[in-house]
């Protein structure tokens, strides 16, 4: 690509030329462009089939970085495409950037090679187009924009999970054409629902008024369009509540079901309007639109005032019959939570049934849910309508009821755990080498989740939850460090497996730490309290094992004072190449409430509802579960001396969203 310019030059008329770090010698300049050259200026040529390339100054990286901008970690490589050199990104910040001067309201192909793992795109305003490719040889990457109402747009290279080399940019103007949004019509929206809300709720964003909202706290939430029938969406208009003081970052997703969408759109706003603003989307066909937030320039609320959707409305045909209704829906009530049962209708074309409440809605392809984090003393009315691979609703069925606090004084009572919601991973005996490690504790004879209280291992002071583990005892198979640990379940009582790309999956706890254990080295101490467990191998054949383990880390044997926390896990081990260790000012004997989020292959990690991490995985996101408890680090090998970790837990929930 980086020999095209002598190419087109060709086939240029005088007046059209592309200059730019070439040989003069390939032909005769007309007198213009060489006086435009001599000035250092820019333009574009005619390509083939009449369509305009436009200029990138240095798009091969043969001047080094000449013309870019560039954040390490970044490199210029000599292995490249063509020519000699090429670009490398070898880390999350990595990236490198140009501005390039276009036309407005015009349609545009940006082409770059990529070996490796890498990201390409442009920002047009507040609009990101982009794609990300893990190529084992150089292929060629695409992206397609409509440049509105922008006269520059900036192209990018940047991180995708891995090492990454880029060479030979192009830009290629496909032809004219109104801005996408601006060249559709407005589309009626039939429903609209939410993850949450604070009481400002989802229909607030369709009324017309910019005077109410729908609002939600956290990252991740979400609202829901409807249009009813799947369209040809263009663009969304979006006004933000305070978007003149802040920028809000969100992604747009579009699909014919809830269970099943696709990201159109991935940027921030502008922060400068509380006016209606158009982000152009990939144009696709879909009937639901949904809006992710992820928080905005000032805290991690998400609200919006007003929303409008563009597009072209189907022309209608195809499956219109909706499927039956689900059956013998039941609910019952537990302590801050719901489990709910159903069967599904037998229609061939059955895709899942959702669950609307006034806390949310939830999907699931199954036949059953358990809806944590709710009020106790609160009556809840549970709407469940079954969805067909078109999209089209069935009638609903609905079943309420009213959660209650769990006065039990045994350990699983006081967290609010059930057989269905999770597996305890502990141990029978006395503390020592005869001790016997048990992957479900309740394989004893005798022993069920409700009633387990162990004063050695598993038990409760009416308030906390207490996990107690010693180094030196026997753990599971996999594992050469001892636990007592809480393992997800789906609700159901059966194994809890979910996919860190689809949907938004979140588990809270309030935590406290009061001792850490003498790893095998005598000199330090580190344990686990909560993590995300991977599948060994995924379907990429990556060995994720742990996706991420939060950990304290401190003295041998430490009873009080200053930890610090590191992260560990395949998300900094593998991905980052090292554990992360941050000196927060946390304490030993002290409580905090974290939040961990798994949502569009991202990882987030929260104290007291701030962001102190975040980190994209690079690989396959399936088959994961939530854990929480004491698991011990760093002793492997070491012998039973008494030595011991001491972890207490409460406030429990999980949410998959």
């Amino acid at each position: 690509m980086k020999n095209m310019a002598s190419i087109f030059l060709l086939f240029a008329v005088p007046g059209m030329v592309l200059w730019s770090c070439m040989d003069e010698s390939v032909l005769d300049l007309p007198s213009e462009a060489e006086e435009l050259m001599r000035e250092g200026g820019s333009g574009a040529i005619n390509g083939p089939g009449g369509m305009t390339t436009i200029a990138i100054d240095n798009p091969g990286f043969e001047s080094n970085w000449t013309d870019w901008n560039d954040t390490d970690p970044s490199a210029i490589s000599s292995g490249a495409n063509s020519g000699s050199k090429s670009a490398k990104i070898t880390g999350s910040s990595g990236r490198f950037e140009q501005t390039v001067s276009v036309s407005a309201n015009t349609n545009y192909e940006l082409s770059a090679y990529l070996l490796g793992k890498g990201k390409i795109g442009a920002t047009v305003g507040g609009s990101d187009f982009s794609t990300t490719a893990d190529n084992g040889s150089w292929a060629e990457e695409t992206v397609s924009f409509n440049s509105g109402s922008a006269t520059s747009v900036t192209l990018y290279g940047a991180y995708g999970g891995g090492t990454g080399r880029f060479d030979d940019y192009t830009l290629t103007e496909t032809g004219g054409g109104s801005n996408p949004g601006n060249g559709g019509t407005q589309l009626s929206v039939a429903s609209v629902t939410a993850s949450a809300n604070d009481g400002n709720g989802p229909a607030n964003a369709i009324d017309g008024n910019l005077g109410t909202r729908w609002s939600a706290n956290g990252n991740g939430q979400y609202i829901t369009y409807d249009l009813g029938s799947s369209a040809t969406v263009e663009s969304v208009k979006v006004a933000w509540y305070k978007g003149n003081q802040r920028s809000a970052n969100f992604e747009i997703w579009l699909g014919n079901a809830t269970n099943s969408l696709t990201k159109v759109f991935d940027g921030n706003s502008s922060g400068s309007t509380l006016s209606l603003e158009e982000y152009n989307t990939t144009d696709q066909s879909g009937r639901y639109v949904r809006i992710i937030g992820f928080g905005n320039s000032a805290n991690s609320w998400n609200s919006i005032t007003e929303t409008e959707i563009y597009g072209t409305a189907g022309s209608g045909g195809g499956d219109t019959t909706p499927p039956g209704p689900v059956s013998g829906l039941s609910a019952s009530a537990g302590d801050g939570q719901v489990s709910l049962s159903w069967t599904n209708p037998s229609d061939n074309d059955f895709s899942y049934a959702e669950i609307s409440y006034s806390g949310g809605s939830v999907t699931t392809s199954g036949s059953s849910r358990t809806i944590t984090g709710l009020n106790n003393g609160t009556s809840y009315t549970f709407t469940v309508r079954a969805y067909d691979n078109s999209g089209n609703a069935s009638a609903t069925r609905t079943a309420s009821a009213t959660p209650q606090a769990n006065n039990s004084t045994t350990p699983s009572g006081v967290l609010g755990i059930t057989a269905q919601t999770w597996k305890i991973n502990s141990f029978n005996g006395s503390p020592g080498p005869n001790a016997t490690y048990y992957d479900d504790i309740t394989d004893v004879s005798g022993v069920t989740v409700a009633n387990y209280n162990d004063p050695n291992y598993y038990y409760t002071d009416g308030t906390w939850t207490w996990f107690k583990c010693y180094r030196g005892l026997g753990t599971s198979q996999n594992s050469s460090n001892p636990r007592v640990e809480l393992r997800e379940l789906n609700g159901s009582g059966g194994l809890a497996s979910w996919d860190g790309s689809v949907g938004t999956h979140t588990m809270e706890w309030d935590v406290r730490v009061d001792r850490l254990p003498r790893d095998a080295d005598g000199n330090g101490g580190v344990l686990c309290f909560g993590q995300i467990h991977g599948p060994s191998p995924n379907n990429d054949g990556v060995d994720v094992d742990d996706i991420i383990r939060v950990q304290f880390i401190g003295d041998e044997d430490q009873t009080t004072g200053g930890v610090r926390l590191k992260i560990s896990g395949y998300i900094t081990e593998v991905v980052r190449g090292g554990s992360v260790t941050m000196d927060l000012g946390y304490q030993l004997d002290t409580e905090y409430t974290f939040k961990i989020v798994y949502t569009g292959g991202t990882v987030y990690l929260y104290e007291n509802n701030v962001e102190i991490f975040k980190q994209a995985m690079d690989t396959g996101t399936e088959g994961n579960y939530f854990k929480v408890g004491n698991y011990l680090q760093s002793v492997k090998g070491a012998s039973y001396t008494g030595s011991y970790g001491l972890v207490g837990v409460k406030n429990l929930t999980i949410t998959h969203n």
